[in-house]
């Protein structure tokens, strides 16, 4: 449950960062919605160990 909860907030946190930054024109804050959503997708395909 806890793996879907940090999803979400990943993919929240980019779109949301997305929206200031682009409609702002704030590179810095677009670039963070970038790391958010690398964050996303590299959580999303890493394989999980059944350890």
């Amino acid at each position: 449950m806890r793996f879907w909860i940090l999803l979400l907030c990943c993919l929240i946190g980019s779109i949301g960062c997305y929206l200031i930054g682009f409609s702002r024109g704030i590179f810095v804050i677009a670039a963070f919605g970038i790391v958010f959503e690398l964050a996303f997708w590299l959580e999303l395909i890493k394989p999980k160990s059944k350890s």
